[in-house]
């Protein structure tokens, strides 16, 4: 169902990484002109590799404001320079594929044949920790537990919301400890969760789909053309109070570039805790 956003991602990001080389050439050789094409293309790959390796900069920007302006001014300049070639043309096209890119492709909507999916159950699912099966129940006996779903491993969004709850638990802001956190990811673990882990942060995987189906929020092709795997997930968030099976706070996301965020649920998290 989401394959056909998969592949207009590695589209963009590659045509973003191929015409900024291009644009770079142009203006190497005195050609001004593409500069409009390189401030519409550049800029979004750019953020979002400072957001998965280093901060969580315009975190749940729902318009991307900062990568939406450098492209419109881009645009201004090729327009004020009067450009009718393909400068032009290159400029125009980063401006539609980032507007398809924010509104358009990294949307979730529910599909008609998608079921919205049964979270009374949600304690007692099977995940993996990368060795043996787990349920969140174990975790739960006598404490609550914060549940956060990524979309997937590859995605600098799914690193983004890891990284806000590894702040939160270092600054206590979260009335939590990180042995009562658990990340769930659709395919494999990635490397980056180790700081998390040696925190005390439980992080599990569920490569099958079958509990994340039962959720509702197993997207089959979401993410086939990454490295992360082949399947993606809702972002979710849950909190489970101690001893129950169904989930006293169930926040899903309809976007994958805006997981649902613990600092704005705080008070709301607290309140149960």
């Amino acid at each position: 169902m989401f394959a056909w956003r998969a592949l207009y991602l590695r589209i963009y990001a590659g045509l973003a990484v191929v015409l900024s080389l291009w644009s770079l050439l142009h203006l190497f050789q005195g050609d001004w002109g593409w500069l409009g094409a390189l401030l519409a293309w550049g800029h979004l790959p750019c953020i979002n590799c400072w957001r998965r390796y280093h901060s969580n900069f315009a975190f749940r920007d729902e318009r991307e404001r900062l990568a939406m302006t450098s492209t419109m001014l881009g645009v201004g300049l090729v327009l004020i320079a009067g450009s009718r070639d393909w400068a032009l043309a290159a400029t125009l096209g980063g401006l539609f594929g980032l507007l398809i890119y924010v509104f358009i492709a990294s949307a979730l909507p529910r599909g008609l044949r998608e079921e919205e999916g049964e979270t009374g159950s949600l304690a007692g699912l099977t995940l993996s920790d990368g060795d043996r099966e787990r349920t969140l129940s174990e975790l739960n006996t006598d404490k609550p537990v914060l549940l956060l779903v990524m979309h997937s491993a590859s995605h600098c969004y799914s690193r983004m919301a890891a990284r806000e709850l590894q702040l939160m638990l270092s600054d206590g802001q979260l009335p939590l400890s990180a042995e009562q956190c658990v990340l769930l990811f659709p395919g494999a673990i990635p490397q980056w969760c180790q700081e998390l882990t040696e925190q005390g942060v439980h992080c599990w995987n569920d490569s099958e789909g079958d509990s994340l189906a039962t959720l509702g929020l197993w997207l089959r092709g979401g993410n086939w053309s990454f490295a992360g795997g082949p399947h993606a997930a809702r972002p979710t968030l849950a909190l489970l109070q101690a001893g129950q099976s169904s989930a006293k706070i169930w926040i899903e996301s309809v976007n994958f570039r805006l997981p649902p965020s613990l600092q704005d649920n705080l008070a709301k998290i607290s309140r149960l805790v």
